[in-house]
């Protein structure tokens, strides 16, 4: 497990942070908006083994306002 990467995007008032990249081909995301409904959002995108294509995790969006 990758802890602590300082890797961040900022896409008009939106800034997405990536918090951890794990061994089980995982990403967890922090994505805030100070205008948007909630302000922050922590999302976990899944590598499919079948296709390469990044999927939201099953359960894994924890939302704090």
């Amino acid at each position: 497990m990758e802890r602590g990467i300082d890797e961040a995007m900022v896409v008009g008032d939106v800034i997405v942070r990536v918090l951890e990249i794990n061994s089980s081909n995982e990403v967890r995301l922090a994505v805030s908006s100070p205008n948007g409904r909630p302000r922050y959002q922590e999302i976990v995108l899944r590598i499919d083994g079948t296709d390469g294509v990044e999927r939201p995790a099953d359960a894994a969006v924890a939302v704090n306002c």
